[in-house]
């Protein structure tokens, strides 16, 4: 059955920030959640005018990329969430450009996990910082010998103590389930002569248990499922899609009506069995179907030199 109204949603998003948070903690939801931001250097190019062929456009990156992912984590933090899945470093930087893995990486790299005004941001709201992926292939992308592995530990060990708030960094991770996962599999069985359980594999991989994730908040492709956490990703989550880059889409209002429809919108389980003449809104669903029968989520257009999803 649905879940009864408590409250209206015009009403719910205009809410203090601090009773909203009562409400999630209330109800235990969101408790872990996924935030995908894509769609970066087309968001810097937006702002800046800036040339994706010049150094300025590559350390104006690093700074509106900080500086966004301050802002959305104290828009998630601020409001209840427990803990956050943000993939930092993927893959696909393998392919970037040189100027991107000596510019925007080195300075994106040192701000979050070195800089005294990050540690202070961690401390001050007691964000604990956790790592997960395979950091032995930041080697690949860490042309300045900056070691950032190392560094990137030495981050968690500092926030370690820190209890409000978890906050998981993606490194060179793919939810295939991971490219690294079958080593950590052979070492499991190698150790113990058994296979793990499916939640022994989550705390192998993210170095201690971890809730499936209650949402997704991406953008851009649909194909970006790829950057997707492994094995906590699963039919639980609510899956929510910005048509703009993540950064841009992610705000305070947005957030809230993703956290209305969470908590108040979606029912817990389908009926087992659907009885058309005790069911409400039959004929409502049945305009809504034929009103969106020709909609197509996926479907992109062309907007000058760039493809989006279209409205």
């Amino acid at each position: 059955m649905n879940k009864r109204i408590e409250i209206d949603r015009e009403e719910f998003l205009v809410l203090p920030a601090e009773e909203i948070r009562r409400i999630v903690l209330e109800r235990n939801k969101p408790v872990v959640g996924i935030f995908v931001a894509d769609g970066n250097r087309r968001l810097v190019m937006c702002q800046t005018r800036l040339s994706p062929t010049s150094e300025e456009f590559y350390k104006e990156y690093a700074r509106i990329f900080v500086d966004s992912l301050k802002e959305s984590l104290n828009i998630f933090f601020s409001h209840g969430l427990k803990t956050l899945f943000f993939p930092l470093f993927g893959p696909s930087l393998l392919l970037r450009k040189n100027k991107f893995q000596s510019i925007t990486i080195p300075a994106t790299y040192r701000k979050i996990f070195e800089s005294d005004e990050w540690l202070k941001f961690y401390k001050e709201n007691g964000i604990r910082v956790k790592a997960y992926g395979d950091l032995s292939q930041l080697e690949k992308i860490d042309v300045n010998r900056l070691n950032m592995g190392e560094g990137i530990m030495r981050a968690v060990e500092k926030t370690a103590s820190h209890d409000k708030h978890t906050l998981f960094f993606g490194f060179m991770s793919e939810n295939t389930p991971g490219l690294e996962m079958p080593q950590l599999i052979i070492d499991f069985y190698k150790s113990t002569n058994r296979e793990p359980s499916p939640q022994e594999m989550i705390e192998i991989y993210y170095g201690e248990p971890v809730a499936p994730a209650d949402f997704f908040i991406m953008s851009g492709k649909l194909s970006d499922h790829g950057a997707l956490p492994p094995l906590i990703s699963t039919l639980k989550a609510r899956m929510y899609y910005f048509l703009v880059p993540g950064f841009l889409g992610l705000n305070i209002t947005n957030y809230r009506r993703i956290l209305y429809d969470l908590i108040f919108g979606q029912p817990l389980h389908s009926p087992p069995e659907y009885n058309v003449q005790q069911l409400n809104g039959i004929e409502t669903l049945d305009k809504f179907y034929r009103q969106y029968r020709d909609t197509i989520i996926g479907i992109g257009k062309q907007v000058g030199d760039f493809w989006v999803l279209n409205i």
